[in-house]
């Protein structure tokens, strides 16, 4: 929907799901699910009204035994660091490095988001060279994989702005 141009129109009808589903606990994992379509459109799009206002919705979500919640709070400190807030961006990043490690999760595919979120915040912070190591940092897997085609404008940028045409296209 969001390549489609017709996120928008899908966006109402998510939102009005997100706010008609219960907050029992059963329905936990779907408002989750909800909250992190709803971040990813608003993070790529980097429309920041929407966006604080979707950190503002989601930010009472506090489930780490759904499955998903690494996804969440990868994207609300995705979304913290579009905003600046870097005190909140640092304490999505540390929730979710502290289930990592708790669970044993640091030769899984949940790493890759700890070195995906590092790569964003030197995006947003114009630190291109660090953009181009923490890009290198991914793992050969196919989560690895996947997380470098989802950051690759953002390597491409890095590259540009360092005078590396060439990698840059």
């Amino acid at each position: 929907y969001f390549i489609q141009g017709k996120f928008l129109e899908r966006r109402e009808k998510l939102l009005n799901d997100f706010n008609e589903t219960s907050l029992k606990k059963k329905d936990a994992s779907k408002r989750q699910l909800y909250a992190r379509v709803l971040l990813a459109g608003a993070c790529l799009s980097e429309d920041q009204k929407r966006l604080k206002s979707d950190v503002e919705r989601f930010s009472d979500i506090n489930d780490p035994d759904v499955d998903g919640y690494i996804d969440f709070l990868y994207f609300m400190a995705w979304a913290h660091s579009i905003l600046g807030n870097s005190e909140s961006f640092n304490n999505y990043q540390n929730k979710f490095r502290d289930i990592i490690i708790e669970k044993g999760l640091t030769h899984s595919w949940e790493n890759e988001y700890f070195i995906g979120t590092y790569l964003i915040a030197a995006y947003y912070q114009k630190d291109w060279g660090k953009v181009l190591s923490k890009f290198r940092e991914y793992s050969e897997s196919h989560s690895g994989q996947l997380f470098r085609e989802f950051t690759q404008d953002k390597k491409c940028e890095a590259e540009f702005y360092l005078k590396k045409y060439d990698l840059a296209m």
